[in-house]
């Protein structure tokens, strides 16, 4: 007879992401701006300050800090060090976090999985200005991942085009579930 204690206490999401946060930041100072590659496992286990920088900010998406995320995506755009491309692959600029494959399939010919892209990166940034107020600069955003990946905005909408642009361009990488979730979307989808 096994004795389960199903009346553990819960941490609470909010100190759970807070200690997260304080442990990420104080990775920052420790982690290189140099490029890594994703040819091996070198990108996975040394990642640079733009990977922490990156899920710093999904966790101040998660808490609705739209300010704190814009600032640490800003860090990421504003290093000169990752940009679009049309084809993601272990070589790409495009990649900010990628995980190893374990299992190599007949579908795919590539030794990653993306988990981080600029593209990403600048569809938060677009969702945190427009959470902020800045509808034109949020619109920036969008029009510029639209002509990257050519692909033709249907809604006058912001919040409508960022998430058009999150299932067309970013279906398969995941990320597109916390989005309708941050934007009160998940109901309706």
């Amino acid at each position: 007879n096994t004795d389960y204690n199903y009346n553990a206490p819960r941490t609470q999401a909010s100190t759970i992401f807070s200690d997260l946060i304080t442990n990420i930041q104080s990775s920052f100072s420790k982690l290189s701006t140099d490029s890594v590659s994703h040819n091996s496992y070198d990108g996975f286990a040394f990642p640079t300050v733009y990977a922490a920088y990156a899920v710093a900010a999904d966790i101040d998406l998660a808490l609705g800090d739209y300010q704190k995320a814009r600032d640490l995506l800003l860090n990421i755009v504003n290093s000169g060090k990752y940009g679009y491309s049309n084809k993601i692959d272990k070589n790409s600029n495009e990649l900010i976090i990628a995980y190893p494959k374990i299992v190599e399939t007949e579908a795919s010919d590539s030794s990653m999985i993306p988990a981080e892209t600029y593209t990403d990166v600048i569809l938060k940034l677009a969702e945190c200005e427009y959470h902020l107020g800045n509808t034109q600069k949020a619109n920036e955003y969008v029009n510029s991942v639209a002509t990257a990946k050519s692909v033709e905005l249907n809604s006058v909408a912001t919040i409508d085009n960022i998430k058009s642009l999150r299932n067309k361009v970013l279906s398969d990488m995941g990320g597109y579930f916390a989005f309708l979730k941050r934007n009160s979307l998940a109901i309706s989808e």
